[in-house]
């Protein structure tokens, strides 16, 4: 629950689109084609 909390804090100035932007800033998101499912391994590399 802290988890979904602080990340709740994170984003709750953020909204779909704001989102959307930040999320596509991540390395996982550039470096992953459409439709294909993302790899944990670029868990480590989140902001």
């Amino acid at each position: 629950m802290k988890i979904l909390k602080a990340v709740s804090d994170d984003f709750k100035e953020f909204n779909a689109k704001k989102i959307t932007e930040y999320s596509h800033q991540e390395k996982a998101y550039q470096e992953t084609k459409m439709k294909e499912i993302i790899p944990y391994n670029y868990a480590l590399d989140l902001q």
